[in-house]
């Protein structure tokens, strides 16, 4: 966990493995009195994505490449192909009115749909004060730990306190915010 001044912010691995770095930037909706510790941006980079980094922010926040906006509109792609140590890398974002929810994939909503090297895609539902993602990929070479899993086949060991007791405290050089 990598904590941000006394503002509250906590940066958490989604997914890290070799080529493939996914984390969650958690922060506290103000707003409300309890229970009010949200995801406010996911970031995504690696070597899959050349050395690329993409952040999705919350609907008051913007997405990003590489630090640039992107997807500003509501309805809005962007396309990227290059080149990493490992080959081509292709990235299109797509948003829309018409993506899908995340807590329901059969569910029209709008967001932002991703798809990355390496068969891994995301969809994001970007709200007032934080993201909600859902992240689709097959097992990484050489293994992948994270809030996301492991891929063991215990869920258990997924939790907050395993992941941090494997992985430890996110440096800030290993941040990509």
């Amino acid at each position: 966990m990598h904590i941000v001044g006394d503002l509250g912010i906590a940066d958490h691995w989604l997914v890290k493995s070799e080529n493939v770095s996914i984390q969650a930037r958690y922060a506290a909706d103000e707003d409300l009195p309890e229970r009010n510790t949200f995801v406010r941006a996911v970031a995504v980079g690696g070597s899959f994505l050349g050395g690329n980094t993409i952040v999705i922010g919350a609907l008051e926040d913007q997405i990003t490449w590489n630090g640039a906006p992107i997807l500003e509109n509501q309805t809005s792609s962007f396309d990227f192909t290059g080149e990493s140590n490992d080959g081509a890398v292709g990235v299109r974002a797509t948003r829309t009115l018409h993506s899908s929810l995340v807590q329901d994939p059969s569910t029209e909503n709008p967001g932002v749909t991703f798809e990355l090297p390496l068969n891994v895609s995301l969809i994001a539902n970007r709200l007032r004060h934080h993201v909600n993602v859902l992240i689709k990929m097959k097992p990484q070479e050489g293994g992948q730990d994270g809030l996301c899993g492991n891929f063991n086949g215990l869920a258990a060991d997924d939790a907050l306190e395993f992941v941090s007791s494997r992985l430890g405290p996110m440096g800030p050089e290993e941040s990509l915010f």
